[in-house]
């Protein structure tokens, strides 16, 4: 293999010194044009980091324990390591955990399919939550819930009655100050520390504590929502 070639360590190492400094030209440089997740494609990714520019004032990311394997094409390449990441809003997130993000080769390597998909996912998931919340939709909130979905007796369909029962002509409004989250591999922790407010007065601090796991790819709650 060519000397010269930027190889996968390189090349995210260009993308997070952008995505720091809220310059996405890197990444719009290197992630290929078929790149694909669990998300969509291309378009998708470089729209949420374009949200991640406007949102947050400042953008902090490690990949460190990084190690690359090849395929015996020369032309794929993973990178796996350990993400430290830290978005700060309101609200702020900070995600740790493991990483895997896949490369192919074109001359340069150019990535192809993971980057920070479990962190776009996870935001969007809490984000769907809140509005179900905020709506007064319980129904919303089924679409976001595990098939596998368990807090003590109750399933996901229980889950869901309950809470159309609590919500039920009562409006809220929930202001989430940050968000810590460990990525566990086939699971996650979520603390969510926020504030209610309940027909407009505001509850004392709390934080939520949800596990997720991923089915057909995506991530989803399956326990948490009633402790």
């Amino acid at each position: 293999m060519c000397a010269c070639t930027a190889q996968p360590p390189a090349v995210l190492d260009r993308i997070v010194k952008g995505i720091e400094r809220g310059d996405l030209e890197p990444a719009r440089r290197a992630v290929a044009p078929d790149y694909a997740d669990p998300l969509g494609g291309r378009d998708v990714l470089l729209e949420d980091l374009e949200r991640w520019t406007e949102a947050f004032g400042k953008r902090r990311l490690t990949y460190s324990e990084l190690s690359t394997a090849d395929d015996p094409s020369a032309l794929v390449a993973t990178l796996t390591g350990r993400l430290d990441l830290e978005l700060v809003g309101p609200p702020t997130w900070k995600v740790v955990g493991p990483a895997q993000i896949e490369f192919e080769r074109h001359g340069d390597f150019f990535v192809r399919s993971g980057l920070l998909s479990h962190v776009r996912d996870i935001a969007r998931l809490m984000a769907r939550r809140r509005a179900a919340l905020e709506a007064d939709d319980a129904e919303q909130l089924r679409p976001l819930l595990h098939p596998r979905y368990r807090d003590g007796d109750l399933d996901a369909d229980g889950a869901v009655e309950r809470l159309a029962r609590d919500l039920s002509g009562v409006p809220v409004r929930l202001d989430v100050t940050n968000y810590r989250v460990e990525l566990r591999g086939p699971t996650a922790h979520v603390d969510e520390h926020y504030v209610l407010t309940v027909q407009g007065r505001a509850m004392p601090p709390s934080i939520a504590r949800f596990t997720l796991a991923r089915t057909a790819g995506r991530w989803k709650i399956i326990a948490g929502l009633y402790p």
